[in-house]
Protein backbone atom coordinates (compact mmCIF):
# COMPACT_ATOMS: atom_id res chain seq x y z
CA UNK A 1 0.00 0.00 0.00
CA UNK A 2 1.32 3.43 -0.91
CA UNK A 3 1.64 5.63 2.16
CA UNK A 4 2.09 9.26 1.21
CA UNK A 5 2.38 11.07 4.55
CA UNK A 6 5.80 11.02 6.21
CA UNK A 7 6.15 11.80 9.90
CA UNK A 8 9.33 13.65 10.86
CA UNK A 9 10.28 14.04 14.52
CA UNK A 10 12.53 17.02 15.31
CA UNK A 11 14.32 16.92 18.64
CA UNK A 12 17.56 17.75 20.45
CA UNK A 13 19.51 16.55 23.43
CA UNK A 14 20.01 20.06 24.80
CA UNK A 15 17.70 23.07 24.96
CA UNK A 16 18.50 26.37 23.30
CA UNK A 17 20.01 24.93 20.13
CA UNK A 18 17.36 26.35 17.77
CA UNK A 19 15.09 23.31 17.54
CA UNK A 20 11.78 25.16 17.25
CA UNK A 21 13.42 27.69 14.92
CA UNK A 22 14.57 24.77 12.75
CA UNK A 23 11.17 23.04 12.86
CA UNK A 24 9.35 26.17 11.68
CA UNK A 25 11.85 26.85 8.90
CA UNK A 26 11.81 23.24 7.70
CA UNK A 27 8.00 23.35 7.57
CA UNK A 28 8.08 26.66 5.70
CA UNK A 29 10.72 25.43 3.24
CA UNK A 30 8.74 22.26 2.47
CA UNK A 31 5.59 24.32 2.05
CA UNK A 32 7.28 26.70 -0.39
CA UNK A 33 8.16 23.66 -2.48
CA UNK A 34 4.46 22.89 -2.81
CA UNK A 35 4.25 20.20 -0.12
CA UNK A 36 1.25 19.99 2.18
CA UNK A 37 2.74 20.27 5.67
CA UNK A 38 1.46 20.12 9.24
CA UNK A 39 3.67 21.16 12.16
CA UNK A 40 2.64 19.75 15.55
CA UNK A 41 4.09 21.36 18.67
CA UNK A 42 4.84 18.34 20.85
CA UNK A 43 6.39 20.26 23.72
CA UNK A 44 2.99 19.73 25.27
CA UNK A 45 3.14 22.11 28.24
CA UNK A 46 5.91 24.48 27.13
CA UNK A 47 4.75 25.10 23.57
CA UNK A 48 6.70 27.75 21.68
CA UNK A 49 5.77 27.35 18.01
CA UNK A 50 2.76 29.65 18.11
CA UNK A 51 4.66 32.30 20.05
CA UNK A 52 7.64 32.08 17.69
CA UNK A 53 5.29 32.56 14.75
CA UNK A 54 3.83 35.69 16.32
CA UNK A 55 0.34 34.24 16.76
CA UNK A 56 -1.81 36.00 19.34
CA UNK A 57 -4.28 33.12 19.70
CA UNK A 58 -4.53 29.59 18.36
CA UNK A 59 -6.08 26.24 19.21
CA UNK A 60 -4.02 23.44 20.72
CA UNK A 61 -4.20 19.69 21.04
CA UNK A 62 -5.74 20.23 24.49
CA UNK A 63 -8.79 21.84 22.85
CA UNK A 64 -9.19 18.64 20.86
CA UNK A 65 -8.87 16.46 23.97
CA UNK A 66 -11.61 18.55 25.58
CA UNK A 67 -14.02 17.75 22.76
CA UNK A 68 -13.33 19.93 19.72
CA UNK A 69 -12.89 18.29 16.32
CA UNK A 70 -9.20 18.03 15.47
CA UNK A 71 -9.72 19.74 12.12
CA UNK A 72 -10.97 22.90 13.89
CA UNK A 73 -7.87 22.99 16.12
CA UNK A 74 -5.44 23.28 13.21
CA UNK A 75 -4.32 26.83 12.39
CA UNK A 76 -3.77 27.56 8.69
CA UNK A 77 -0.66 29.62 7.95
CA UNK A 78 1.13 30.62 4.76
CA UNK A 79 2.95 27.50 3.46
CA UNK A 80 2.03 25.14 6.35
CA UNK A 81 -0.52 24.40 9.09
CA UNK A 82 0.07 24.35 12.86
CA UNK A 83 -1.34 22.34 15.74
CA UNK A 84 -0.13 24.26 18.77
CA UNK A 85 0.63 23.28 22.36
CA UNK A 86 -0.21 24.70 25.77
CA UNK A 87 2.03 26.59 28.17
CA UNK A 88 1.76 25.92 31.90
CA UNK A 89 -1.52 23.97 31.96
CA UNK A 90 -2.18 22.23 35.29
CA UNK A 91 -4.26 19.40 33.82
CA UNK A 92 -1.36 18.42 31.57
CA UNK A 93 1.07 18.83 34.46
CA UNK A 94 -1.02 16.51 36.63
CA UNK A 95 -1.12 13.84 33.92
CA UNK A 96 -4.84 13.98 33.19
CA UNK A 97 -4.32 13.13 29.50
CA UNK A 98 -2.33 10.37 27.85
CA UNK A 99 -0.63 12.67 25.38
CA UNK A 100 1.51 9.97 23.79
CA UNK A 101 -1.45 7.94 22.60
CA UNK A 102 -3.47 11.00 21.67
CA UNK A 103 -0.75 12.49 19.46
CA UNK A 104 -0.52 9.20 17.58
CA UNK A 105 -4.29 9.20 17.16
CA UNK A 106 -4.12 12.76 15.80
CA UNK A 107 -1.50 11.64 13.26
CA UNK A 108 -3.76 8.75 12.26
CA UNK A 109 -6.71 11.10 11.73
CA UNK A 110 -4.83 13.80 9.80
CA UNK A 111 -2.36 11.77 7.73
CA UNK A 112 -4.54 11.71 4.62
CA UNK A 113 -4.52 15.52 4.44
CA UNK A 114 -0.74 16.03 4.44
CA UNK A 115 2.43 14.91 2.73
CA UNK A 116 4.58 15.75 5.76
CA UNK A 117 3.73 15.91 9.45
CA UNK A 118 6.57 17.52 11.40
CA UNK A 119 6.63 17.11 15.18
CA UNK A 120 8.57 19.62 17.25
CA UNK A 121 9.52 17.86 20.50
CA UNK A 122 10.89 19.24 23.73
CA UNK A 123 14.60 18.83 24.36
CA UNK A 124 16.04 16.10 26.54
CA UNK A 125 15.12 12.55 27.50
CA UNK A 126 11.45 12.70 28.45
CA UNK A 127 10.00 9.25 27.74
CA UNK A 128 6.64 10.55 26.49
CA UNK A 129 8.54 12.51 23.82
CA UNK A 130 10.88 9.65 22.96
CA UNK A 131 8.04 7.13 22.51
CA UNK A 132 6.50 9.24 19.74
CA UNK A 133 9.90 10.11 18.26
CA UNK A 134 10.59 6.38 17.91
CA UNK A 135 7.48 5.93 15.76
CA UNK A 136 8.27 8.71 13.32
CA UNK A 137 9.33 7.71 9.83
CA UNK A 138 12.37 9.98 10.13
CA UNK A 139 14.13 11.85 12.92
CA UNK A 140 16.03 15.13 12.71
CA UNK A 141 18.24 15.98 15.68
CA UNK A 142 19.34 19.61 15.97
CA UNK A 143 22.87 20.11 17.32
CA UNK A 144 25.18 23.10 17.88
CA UNK A 145 28.99 23.10 17.70
CA UNK A 146 28.96 23.58 21.49
CA UNK A 147 30.49 20.57 23.27
CA UNK A 148 27.53 20.23 25.66
CA UNK A 149 25.13 20.07 22.74
CA UNK A 150 27.25 17.39 21.09
CA UNK A 151 27.42 15.39 24.35
CA UNK A 152 23.65 15.55 24.92
CA UNK A 153 22.91 14.67 21.30
CA UNK A 154 25.03 11.55 21.67
CA UNK A 155 23.09 10.68 24.85
CA UNK A 156 19.79 11.04 22.96
CA UNK A 157 20.99 8.79 20.13
CA UNK A 158 22.23 6.22 22.66
CA UNK A 159 18.92 6.09 24.54
CA UNK A 160 16.88 5.89 21.33
CA UNK A 161 18.92 2.92 20.16
CA UNK A 162 19.05 1.04 23.46
CA UNK A 163 15.40 1.57 24.47
CA UNK A 164 13.59 1.62 21.12
CA UNK A 165 16.00 -0.01 18.67
CA UNK A 166 16.14 3.13 16.50
CA UNK A 167 19.33 3.48 14.47
CA UNK A 168 18.53 6.02 11.74
CA UNK A 169 19.03 9.71 12.50
CA UNK A 170 19.40 12.88 10.46
CA UNK A 171 21.61 15.53 12.09
CA UNK A 172 21.04 19.24 11.48
CA UNK A 173 23.92 21.39 12.67
CA UNK A 174 22.63 24.87 13.57
CA UNK A 175 24.51 28.08 14.45
CA UNK A 176 27.60 26.96 12.54
CA UNK A 177 30.18 29.61 11.64
CA UNK A 178 31.81 27.86 8.66
CA UNK A 179 32.37 24.54 6.90
CA UNK A 180 35.40 23.80 9.09
CA UNK A 181 33.27 24.00 12.24
CA UNK A 182 30.61 21.81 10.62
CA UNK A 183 33.23 19.19 9.74
CA UNK A 184 34.43 19.16 13.35
CA UNK A 185 30.90 18.47 14.59
CA UNK A 186 30.49 15.73 12.02
CA UNK A 187 33.84 14.17 12.90
CA UNK A 188 33.36 14.21 16.68
CA UNK A 189 29.68 13.21 16.88
CA UNK A 190 29.79 10.86 13.93
CA UNK A 191 32.96 9.29 15.27
CA UNK A 192 31.69 8.44 18.75
CA UNK A 193 28.32 7.22 17.41
CA UNK A 194 30.11 4.92 14.99
CA UNK A 195 32.65 3.66 17.51
CA UNK A 196 30.44 3.07 20.54
CA UNK A 197 26.94 2.60 19.06
CA UNK A 198 27.76 1.23 15.60
CA UNK A 199 25.49 3.88 14.07
CA UNK A 200 26.23 5.92 10.96
CA UNK A 201 24.65 9.32 11.43
CA UNK A 202 23.34 11.19 8.38
CA UNK A 203 24.37 14.83 8.44
CA UNK A 204 22.22 17.30 6.55
CA UNK A 205 23.52 20.64 5.32
CA UNK A 206 24.31 23.04 8.15
CA UNK A 207 22.57 26.31 9.04
CA UNK A 208 24.91 29.28 9.37
CA UNK A 209 25.40 31.40 12.44
CA UNK A 210 24.09 34.70 11.08
CA UNK A 211 24.68 37.63 13.42
CA UNK A 212 21.86 40.09 12.90
CA UNK A 213 23.06 43.58 12.20
CA UNK A 214 22.43 46.24 14.84
CA UNK A 215 21.63 48.86 12.21
CA UNK A 216 17.94 47.97 12.17
CA UNK A 217 17.74 48.65 8.44
CA UNK A 218 15.14 46.60 6.58
CA UNK A 219 17.63 45.77 3.84
CA UNK A 220 20.03 44.24 6.38
CA UNK A 221 17.23 42.19 7.93
CA UNK A 222 16.19 40.90 4.52
CA UNK A 223 19.76 39.79 3.76
CA UNK A 224 19.82 37.79 7.01
CA UNK A 225 16.45 36.16 6.22
CA UNK A 226 17.53 35.31 2.67
CA UNK A 227 20.72 33.71 3.94
CA UNK A 228 18.82 31.54 6.45
CA UNK A 229 16.17 30.62 3.87
CA UNK A 230 18.88 29.47 1.47
CA UNK A 231 20.44 27.33 4.19
CA UNK A 232 17.14 25.65 5.05
CA UNK A 233 16.38 25.04 1.37
CA UNK A 234 19.70 23.15 1.21
CA UNK A 235 18.77 21.24 4.39
CA UNK A 236 15.41 20.20 2.94
CA UNK A 237 16.93 19.16 -0.39
CA UNK A 238 19.46 17.00 1.43
CA UNK A 239 16.77 15.57 3.69
CA UNK A 240 14.45 14.66 0.81
CA UNK A 241 17.30 13.18 -1.24
CA UNK A 242 18.36 11.00 1.72
CA UNK A 243 14.83 9.84 2.63
CA UNK A 244 13.13 8.85 -0.60
CA UNK A 245 12.33 5.22 0.20
CA UNK A 246 8.67 4.33 0.57
CA UNK A 247 7.66 3.84 4.19
CA UNK A 248 5.04 1.67 5.81
CA UNK A 249 2.46 3.11 8.19
CA UNK A 250 4.09 3.18 11.60
CA UNK A 251 1.52 0.74 13.04
CA UNK A 252 2.64 -1.92 10.56
CA UNK A 253 6.32 -1.81 11.51
CA UNK A 254 6.85 -4.96 13.52
CA UNK A 255 9.89 -3.79 15.45
CA UNK A 256 7.88 -0.98 17.05
CA UNK A 257 5.40 -2.78 19.27
CA UNK A 258 4.59 -2.06 22.90
CA UNK A 259 1.55 -1.86 25.15
CA UNK A 260 0.37 1.64 24.35
CA UNK A 261 0.60 1.02 20.61
CA UNK A 262 -1.42 -2.18 20.88
CA UNK A 263 -4.11 -0.17 22.64
CA UNK A 264 -3.98 2.49 19.93
CA UNK A 265 -4.51 -0.08 17.17
CA UNK A 266 -7.43 -1.67 18.99
CA UNK A 267 -9.35 1.63 19.41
Amino acid sequence: MRYNCRTVGISSGKGGVGKTFSSINMARSLGKQGKKVLLIDCDFNLGNCGFALGLKSYKTILDHLKGERIETCVTELPFFDLLGAESGDLEILNGKYNLTENVLKVIFKLQKSYEYILLDFGAGLDEKFLSILAYCDERVLVVNPDILSIKDTYALVKVMKEKFGVQDFNLLANKVKNISEFNKVRKVLGGVAGKFLNIELKFLEYVSWVINTSSGLEGDKRRVNICLEQDFNKVIKCFIDDNTAEVLPFWEMGKKQDAFFHRLRSN
